[in-house]
């Protein structure tokens, strides 16, 4: 059978501990933390965007986790 990645989203409002608490899970598991695709594209264009751009993010986001995944890393 083969072995599928374990990935584990953190979501919820800015400035709560997210990114902390996703370093703390990936030391603990050896694992990777992706970036938020999300907060580069963001602060590219000065924190504005359109709702059509939402999809550009998502594929942004599946782009740097596949990525990890290709790279071979399992969580």
């Amino acid at each position: 059978m083969e072995s599928r990645p374990q990935i584990f989203a953190c979501v919820g409002p800015e400035s709560t501990g997210k990114t902390t608490l996703c370093r703390q899970l990936a030391s603990r598991f050896e694992g990777t933390v992706v970036p938020e695709f999300a907060r580069q594209y963001l602060t590219s264009k000065g924190g504005n965007y359109q709702q059509k751009e939402l999809i550009t993010i998502a594929e942004g986001q599946l782009t740097l986790e596949t990525q990890a995944i290709s790279d071979g890393h399992e969580w």
